[in-house]
C-alpha cells in the first residue's frame, strides 16, 4: 500500500490513525506493508512552505517518519484498528543511480511499478488524485481512490 503525498497532506485523519487494512479490504490477519517512496518525503518537505494548514500537517508527518525511522532501513510499525493486522512502514529509497522523471506523478507510478516487479505482488496506490490515479490504473497498478472531504 502507497499513499501518495496528497494522502498525508489532505486525508482527515493523520496517516497513523486511517485504517490501512479496512480501507484495502485485507484480508483478517493479513499484514500490511505501507510503502512510503522517498520522493514523498521530498513533497512532504517542499510542503512545509506552503499554506499554513498543509504546512502544519507536512512538519507534523516528518516529525513522525522521523520518530518511526531511527534506522531508515528497518520498517516500523502502526497499530491497526481492532489488532487485527500487522501493519509494517517502509522507506522506499532510490537506488543510487536512478535519474528521476521530471513529473512527481510520472515519478511515483514508475517507482511504484518497479516495486511491483520487485515483489511480485501487487502494490494499491492511495490517492485523493483523479488523475493520478487514472495514470496508475494506465500503468497496470491497483488504485485505492479516496473522495475528497
Amino acid at each position: 500500500v502507497a499513499p501518495d503525498t496528497n494522502v498525508f497532506l489532505h486525508h482527515p485523519q493523520f496517516f497513523t490513525d486511517v485504517d490501512w487494512p479496512g480501507l484495502v479490504e485485507a484480508r483478517p490477519h493479513e499484514d500490511v506493508e505501507l510503502v512510503v517512496p522517498i520522493l514523498v518525503l521530498g513533497e512532504l518537505d517542499h510542503a512545509k512552505r506552503g499554506r499554513a494548514e498543509v504546512r502544519s500537517r507536512a512538519r507534523q508527518t516528518l516529525r513522525r517518519f522521523d520518530e518511526m525511522f531511527h534506522d531508515p532501513a528497518a520498517p516500523a510499525r502502526l497499530e491497526a484498528p481492532g489488532g487485527n493486522h500487522d501493519i509494517r512502514v517502509h522507506l522506499l529509497a532510490d537506488d543510487p543511480q536512478h535519474v528521476r522523471l521530471p513529473d512527481a506523478d510520472a515519478e511515483l507510478i514508475d517507482r511504484l511499478s518497479a516495486l511491483k516487479q520487485l515483489v511480485g505482488r501487487e502494490v494499491v496506490l492511495v490517492s485523493l488524485d483523479t488523475s493520478m490515479a487514472l495514470r496508475a490504473r494506465t500503468a497496470g497498478l491497483n488504485v485505492c481512490k479516496l473522495e475528497d472531504t
